[in-house]
């Protein structure tokens, strides 16, 4: 591959498909639960995050692109979903897939499961990506929404 090339990848490298779940899929790759010393999102929030990509498919384009050791991240009240590249090269990721791996993530972490954390994490097999969902604040010394 070379410099500047992306590389596009959806849920496990599928295409961009709109797929209705009811249940969020496993994580494809290792889920990493941990505690950020803040409240955990409040679950409405995060799925009014899953609601805004959902309604939002078809009227923007279904995937975006994150340079090497980058986030992209999307917020509303509480909850974040992020997808960070740590890879060396130029990823591209679904916004669909990122509503679905960051609700997996938040469903194997976040309340009613027990113990109490703040974030979720999916890391991809070949741990180039992250996808997670994690509490954000309006306070500064915490993570900003």
């Amino acid at each position: 591959m070379s410099a500047g090339e992306s590389v596009s990848r959806g849920r496990g490298g599928q295409p961009c498909t709109l797929t209705i779940l009811t249940i969020p899929p496993p994580c494809i790759g290792t889920t990493v639960c941990a505690d950020l010393g803040l409240l955990p999102p409040v679950t409405e929030d995060c799925q009014q995050l899953v609601n805004a990509i959902t309604i939002l498919n078809g009227q923007i384009p279904p995937e975006f692109t994150v340079d090497a050791n980058h986030v992209q991240t999307i917020s509303f009240g509480t909850c974040r979903f992020f997808f960070e590249n740590v890879g060396p090269q130029p990823l591209t990721y679904c916004w669909l897939s990122l509503a679905q791996t960051a609700s997996a993530a938040a469903s194997a972490c976040l309340p009613p499961s027990q113990p109490v954390l703040s974030e979720g994490l999916c890391i991809s097999s070949d741990e180039i990506w992250e996808v997670g969902c994690v509490a954000c604040v309006s306070l500064l010394q915490y993570l900003p929404c």
